[in-house]
Formats: structure tokens, sequence, C-alpha cells
């Protein structure tokens, strides 16, 4: 399958065009010089078209899926209305118009088609007006071959394939390779049930090459051997990711890839899973996390872990939120961390070697100042809140404000408080072992400066204080912090926004605070004062201008986010499994168009029934050879395709 754009030199589809008066009877062609697909501005002056309006019709050389228009108007076209149709039936597919009266002031102007057709029509409503086109983009898809996923930076791939019984070993050069081949041959197994084990005469080879960006792969794949490079374990385990996206049932597609990721850092924020979920966790980063391309996993652990320099507050956790569930608290914040009790502290040290023995780092989340219930509901006494502690209350029968009823935020100026967070933080770091950050969250810190303590202090300064104190304790240990960024934002209103221009540089900041001001690239506010910055919770569905925004030498990646209970049931309810999918293909692939959202979006509804499978380790009654017609034939009647 190709995706990209459909006028580009290296489309399979043809396109060609006519123009035209429309609103008239005998619809006369216009000869006008200038080709608009190929960024040649075309003009046609008001005086050849009076009060018609100016059709460009378009023709496909093949049927192919037409996911957006995007075209860019000359300054002096006053245009009121811009509509595509299906040439076919004359179907109206978009329209961008301007109020009553007034005239469309953008002149680079994006419409979303998102249908299959051969022919269609674009028509300029600018009445008096010279009527042009300064260039014209068609973004879409042809083919119905599923294209590897992530798009890979090269590759060159042919139609002939090689059976997989002609593998029966693999060699390596180094441990990173040894254990991508372990990868392989567990995979292989699973998927083809053609065994194969490490062998000095082994025809797949895995070769370390530090010529070879950070994650990046080279991969060739011949009729007699498999030659796999990369620079480190994780640029091996995702040619081995990419390898296993060749198979085409038991034969590998012979090519080759040279690939390396946009982003340096791509992340996903999960909560600590719940014990009942530790094989699903598993079978998430197995099936999921490690073939898209991630390279992050910040594991928050809120209250989740069993604490033994702190039982009591394991214990004041647990019985929150059984109160919780009982309907006699509100909901604990954060509960779903550790699933209705908490989980060992052994059991949170094997799943982090599972994760990091893919490549893939582990970042834990420890939660401070503000989203410290975990810590108030245990030590009531450094909780800063202005107003006394309220008792229990049957919340079956009575509202209550969550954020009253649990005390959000310790007090700064407490010495308290940072003995009990040092001593979680420390053994947090013992159990998750980072290899370079820890996320201390200071995000949402609503109740700052509010107690008899702190109230008379600059808001500012007590976070300042507060982010030196957790930096320096984490300097000690070699470590680097990452932190939300909101409260530092200026376009926030919070009072510790002046601390920005005081704490180190070298703190990332991850700001998520971007869904509540689409409109503006507020990242700017972080990357002026310095700081390298993470797009935080990204998700797919409605980041703006992201291909612009990311050219910002300050921006090395992004992540997203969970917030809810690590299940299968739960992520594909919440849309996550489908996010997964998506902002792998931003944070990884240079060629990422916002302008191909919908093409992108007939990929990953065809990866996800069989993922679903390997996630639950089972095979769906929908993916079973005799339900496959049926299958089809649905999904193709509700995308329109018949």
């Amino acid at each position: 399958m190709y995706i990209g754009k459909l006028n580009d030199v290296k489309s399979p589809v043809t396109v060609s065009y006519t123009i035209h008066k429309e609103g008239l009877r005998d619809v006369p062609a216009i000869a006008a010089a200038g080709n608009p697909l190929s960024g040649e501005e075309l003009l046609v002056r008001w005086s050849q078209l009076y009060l018609a309006k100016l059709a460009f019709s378009l023709t496909f050389s093949k049927t192919c899926f037409l996911d957006s228009v995007r075209l860019v108007l000359p300054a002096v076209c006053q245009a009121e209305k811009i509509t595509v149709y299906d040439e076919k039936d004359d179907q109206l597919l978009a329209v961008y118009a301007a109020e009553t009266g007034r005239k469309i002031t953008d002149h680079e102007i994006s419409l979303t088609v998102a249908t299959n057709l051969r022919s269609c029509r674009i028509v300029i409503d600018a009445p008096f007006s010279d009527i042009g086109l300064s260039s014209l983009d068609l973004y879409g898809a042809y083919g119905d071959d599923l294209p590897l996923f992530p798009t890979p930076a090269k590759s060159c791939l042919a139609s002939e394939t090689v059976s997989v019984a002609t593998f029966n070993g693999y060699k390596a050069d180094c441990p990173e390779g040894i254990r991508a081949g372990e990868i392989l041959a567990e995979k292989l197994l699973e998927q083809t049930g053609h065994a194969i084990a490490e062998k000095t005469d082994g025809a797949i080879r895995f070769r370390k090459d530090a010529a070879i960006a950070e994650n990046g792969y080279r991969l060739t794949v011949a009729k007699d051997d498999i030659d796999i490079a990369a620079s480190d374990l994780r640029g091996f385990v995702i040619a081995v990711e990419t390898l296993i996206k060749l198979l085409r049932g038991n034969a590998f597609q012979i090519g080759t890839i040279e690939d390396a990721p946009r982003f340096n850092f791509r992340g996903v924020h999960i909560l600590l899973p719940p014990p009942e979920e530790w094989a699903f966790a598993r079978r998430l980063v197995k099936h999921l996390i490690s073939p898209m391309g991630y390279n992050a996993v910040i594991l928050e652990f809120a209250g989740g872990m069993r604490f033994e320099s702190h039982p009591e507050i394991t214990e004041a956790v647990i019985h929150a939120k059984k109160m919780g569930r009982d309907g006699l608290w509100p909901a604990f914040p954060h509960g779903e961390a550790g699933g209705a009790t908490v989980v060992e502290k052994a059991d949170v040290a094997a799943y982090v070697d599972y994760i990091r023995s893919f490549g893939i780092d582990v970042i834990p989340e420890v939660q401070s100042l503000g989203h410290v219930q975990f810590m108030t509901i245990a030590h009531p006494d450094i909780a800063e809140r202005e107003d006394t502690i309220e008792t229990a209350v049957d919340q079956r029968f009575a509202d209550a404000n969550t954020g009253k009823f649990y005390a959000h935020c310790y007090c700064p100026s407490n010495e308290k408080s940072y003995k009990i967070l040092f001593d979680l933080m420390d053994e947090i770091i013992e159990v998750a072992r980072p290899t370079k950050y820890v996320h201390a969250g200071h995000d949402e810190v609503y109740q700052i400066g509010v107690c008899p303590v702190c109230r008379e202090k600059d808001p500012a300064d007590l976070y300042y204080n507060d982010v030196m104190r957790i930096y320096n304790h984490l300097a000690e240990k070699g470590l680097k912090m990452m932190i939300w960024s909101d409260m530092l934002q200026s376009a926030s209103s919070y009072k510790t926004v002046p601390a920005i221009d005081r704490i180190p540089k070298d703190i990332v900041m991850m700001d998520f605070i971007w869904y509540f001001h689409l409109g503006k690239d507020i990242e700017v506010n972080l990357t002026e004062k310095g700081f390298p910055v993470l797009i935080g919770n990204l998700y797919s569905s409605h980041f703006p201008r992201f291909e612009k925004r990311v050219q910002n030498p300050r921006i090395f990646g992004g992540e997203m986010s969970f917030w809810t209970r690590v299940s299968e049931e739960v992520l594909g309810r919440e849309g996550k499994i489908y996010d997964l999918f998506f902002t792998a293909e931003m944070l990884w692939s240079d060629t990422y168009r916002e302008a191909l959202r919908f093409s992108y979006d007939r990929v990953i509804r065809r990866l996800i029934p069989p993922l679903r499978d390997l996630l639950g380790d089972r095979q769906s009654p929908s993916q079973l050879p005799e339900h496959q017609e049926t299958v089809l034939y649905a999904w193709s009647f509700a995308r329109g395709r018949i």
C-alpha cells in the first residue's frame, strides 16, 4: 500500500486535470498556464469568469482513497467558498466557506475527503475576483496490502519471498544481538511454528555497527541469509520486529530496509499494573509497545507498590481503595495503580526487567508536591490545606469534593514531607533502577501556599525550593529530573510561573496542557527559556500543527498516556490501543503528515484485530478463516467501500 501525496513523483497513481467554468450550461474549458499539482501557480482573470465559479476537475489513473485536499490560493483570490465533489455521482464531499457576506481569509486550506474515488472536482467560488491555485496537494492511499507501520525511512522490497524454513539458526557478534535473536526465535515459533536457535553457522546474522543511529537498524533479507545491523539493543529488537512484519504466511518478503526514528524519546506513560494483569502487561510490551518502536515506559507508582520504609502508607492506601469501592469514600485518586490493593516489590522488579529486555528504558514516576494523596492519607499532618480535615461521610447520600476529602499536596515548609518523600523515592529507585531520569510529577498543585505556615510565602519560592530539594536528591544518585510543566506555563493561571527563570535548565519539561490551548504553540514558553521539552499526553486524535511545531530543536520527542487501569478491556474501550499505533507513527516516522489521518486510520483498523488476539492470548472468532469473508464485507460496508 502506498500512503502519501498522490500527486508526488513516487506515487503509483498519476493525476490529470482540466479547468472549466462551473455554473454555466455549456461549462466551457479554460486554457490557462501553470500546473498547481507540481507547484506552478495557475490564475484565471475575473473577466474570463464573470460570475461563474472555477472548477478544477481531477482524474486519477486508478481508484484510490483520497484522504484530504490541501490547496494554497493566490493572494489576489478573494474566495467565498470552496467545495469538493465526486465526479461520478456529483456527490458533495467537502466544503470550506466564509461567513455570509465575507471572504475567506486563510489562503492555505485543508479539506477532509476520506473517500474512495476515481475522479473529483474542486470548485472555487470567488465572484468578481481573479481565481486560481498556487499549489494543490492530494493526500491519500492506494492498494490493499498492509504497509510496514510505523513507516520506515527507506525500504526496497521485492515481490519474492523466502521460506522461514530456509533459516535454522542465528549468530551474533554482541550480547545485544544474542538477545534480539532470542526474541526472534520466540516470535517465529509462536507465529509460524518454525524453531531456530543460536548457531555458529546461523544464516541470520546480527552485527553491531556503531555508525548506525541510536535505535536505528539496517535489515537485508536475501534468498540465503538475513543480515541485521544496529548499534544498540533497541535497534536490534526493532529490526527483529520489522522482520516479523515481513512475514507473509510462512515466508519472509525479500528486500532491504534502512531505518531510524525521528525522535530520540518515544514514551508510553502507564500506571503500575494490578497483580492480576501482569501477564497482559507483558504481552502489551511484547506485541505492541516494542513493535511500534517506543523506547521508554514511564511507570507511575503512586501508592500502588508495597512500601517497606512506610508500611503505614501501604495500609492507608489499601483501606482508602476499599472504602472507595464500597461507596463510603470518594474513589481514591490514581487508585488504578496497583489495582485493588498494592503490588509486591519483587513483581515490580520482574516487570521492569522484562521491559528492559526489549531495550526499552523504564522511568519511574514518583508524584511529588501534587497528587500525593498516597502520602497524606497516612500522614495528614503534612497536608497542605487551609481547613481542617473532613471526617468521612457516607458518599452514597452526600456529594464529596474529592480534592478536599483527600489532601492533594504536601506542605513544602514541613521537613517531614521530604523525609517521607525521599524514603519512598529511594525505595522506588531501588526497584526500578532508572538509568537516567526520574519523573517527579509536579502537576496540578492546586493548594500550594495555603496552610498557616506557607500562606505568607511566595508560591513561586515554595515551588522553586521544592524542585531544588528533589533535583539535588536525584543528582546525588546520578539521576536527572523530569516534571510536568503546567505549573510553569505562562499560559496557565498558577502563581508559581516565575519559578521558571530559576530552576535548572536540564530539567525535562513534559508539556501536556497544550489541549487547553489548541490555538497556541505554548511549548515555546518553555523552549525559549532553554528547557528540553517532550510533548506530554500526546494523543493522536487532536494535537494540532504537529509537523510545524516539532521543528523546534528543543522538542526531542513525546509520550502518550493511559491514565487508566492496565487491562485489555479498559485500554481497548478507552481507545488507548488505537492511540499507541497512531502516536507511534507520529514519533517514529519523519514522513508523518496530518493530512493522512484517515489513511493511517484505515491501516490501524486492520492491524488491531490480530493484535487483540495476541494481547488476549487467544484467537477472536472474527479472525477465524471461515468468518473472514463476512468480516471483510462488514468492514467494507462500514467504510463506504461497497
